[in-house]
């Protein structure tokens, strides 16, 4: 597997950069590249489709991996662990939280640039979940602004819509 390559996310940017310069094919395949779908750039510059990039060893074929995002798991969690014992949580909050993490991971490519966010919106998503009353108390005493929790939540909702996880939860504290 070659050492030099750069794989990413398709974002609206680099998409219509790519247009522009008329670079918008998969090299082997020739299948046009859409939004957000995920690229590889092997070091000669030549743009490939994941499952190309897969099929010729430049990637490993594991998403996650590929894109650095199994170190995003892993803080993420750390974080609601550390951030839950700060804040005296309890234990079935710091387990849910977790769940949700871990099942939002496993069904979408998670890009926060906040993961300490991330991690405080999962356990006031898990606050609520389990029918905690006075969830807004969690919330102030998480270290970043409801804001960001919120921010945070709603890209989990996304996530974990048709869940298991989200059969009791109604919308409210939003």
């Amino acid at each position: 597997m070659s050492k030099t390559k750069t794989v990413y996310v398709l974002n609206r940017g680099s998409f219509c950069k790519l247009q522009n310069q008329g670079k918008i094919k998969c090299i082997r395949c020739q299948i046009e590249f859409e939004e957000n779908d995920i690229i590889a750039t092997s070091a000669a510059s030549q743009r490939y489709c994941y499952k190309c990039a897969s099929n010729i060893n430049l990637v490993s074929g594991d998403v996650t991996k590929d894109l650095g995002l199994d170190g995003a798991f892993k803080e993420t969690t750390n974080q609601i662990r550390k951030i839950s014992q700060k804040i005296k949580a309890e234990k079935s909050i710091k387990i849910l939280a977790i769940e949700i993490i871990k099942e939002s991971f496993a069904r979408s490519l998670i890009q926060s640039k906040n993961l300490t966010g991330l991690a405080c919106a999962a356990i006031y998503f898990a606050t609520v979940l389990s029918g905690q009353k006075n969830p807004e108390t969690i919330a102030s005493h998480l270290p970043t602004s409801f804001r960001v929790i919120q921010k945070n939540l709603l890209m989990l909702r996304c996530i974990l819509m048709n869940s298991k996880l989200l059969e009791k939860f109604d919308g409210s504290y939003l």
